[in-house]
């Protein structure tokens, strides 16, 4: 909310998108996107000026923030006041977001130490343009909570390709499109030598897992334009697990028919009828 335009035409949409922007990042309780919408046209209809906004009854959840809310506005807006120091701005927001941070998320502490950060980070800037470029351009990386559990960092996943993967270890590894193609690359298929390296790479992957190793291989890919048609290929598992390699690994099968035939009888005993009746009840 700092720097805010002291006048916006009526005919630009940005000034309109910056209003909506800004009702809705106050998570104001019971002022949603039309009565926002609404908001910011008659603030447009009185080119950026908050006044507007005085006759407005907000709902009985936003009875005491509203005035607060408002009053900050025509302060941060600097139409008849002197203009503020950029860390005390920011300071009136962050004064301002407080009890709206406990009632909206369960880190609320953590989120207001956030505020306090920039407030103090603000305080050597003059300019709101020098603060915010500096922001843009060397952004935090991260920011911190209290200690918590230890461990906790340990529940994430990690993407990586197989070259990357040399040397580390998890405790579960998924190997991805374990078809011909992809595993070994159809680029690398030229020689024995290249193909032979592909056999290194996959059993680098294979051997990346501590516990669990989960190789997935797609039975089909449909064509690049398959949005407006159903056109597709069947895949061929990576030549790298042969049939006599099988009986090692246990296949589950995911995405099965729903169409049901009789226990009878075989795929064989099914004709071509009762194949259409079956989809037809799917779609009826």
């Amino acid at each position: 909310m700092p720097g805010l335009p002291t006048h916006c035409g009526i005919d630009s949409g940005t000034p309109r998108i910056s209003f909506f922007v800004l009702i809705g990042a106050t998570w104001l309780p019971g002022i949603g996107p039309k009565k926002a919408s609404e908001l910011v046209e008659v603030l447009v209809s009185h080119r950026g000026d908050f006044n507007a906004w005085t006759d407005f009854k907000p709902p009985a959840a936003s009875s005491t923030h509203w005035p607060v809310f408002l009053a900050l506005l025509k302060v941060l807006s600097g139409r008849h006041t002197m203009p503020l120091e950029l860390s005390l701005e920011i300071h009136h927001v962050r004064t301002f977001y407080a009890p709206l941070l406990e009632q909206k998320f369960d880190d609320a502490f953590t989120r207001a130490r956030n505020l306090e950060q920039i407030e103090r980070m603000a305080s050597r800037f003059e300019a709101h343009s020098q603060f915010l470029n500096d922001m843009t351009l060397d952004p935090p990386s991260s920011t911190q909570d209290f200690a918590a559990d230890p461990h906790l960092d340990e529940h994430y996943l990690t993407l990586s390709t197989i070259h990357s993967a040399k040397g580390l270890e998890w405790e579960s590894v998924f190997v991805l499109h374990a078809a011909d193609g992809n595993i070994p690359s159809d680029l690398a298929t030229e020689s024995d030598a290249e193909i032979e390296e592909e056999r290194r790479l996959f059993y680098v992957a294979l051997t990346r897992a501590k516990s669990n190793l989960h190789v997935l291989h797609p039975h089909r890919y449909y064509f690049h334009n398959h949005r407006k048609s159903d056109q597709h290929s069947y895949s061929q598992r990576t030549r790298f697990i042969p049939d006599e390699l099988l009986p090692w690994f246990e296949p589950v099968t995911t995405g099965r028919s729903t169409l049901e035939f009789p226990q009878s009888g075989g795929v064989s005993d099914v004709t071509t009828a009762d194949v259409r009746k079956r989809i037809g009840r799917m779609w009826a």
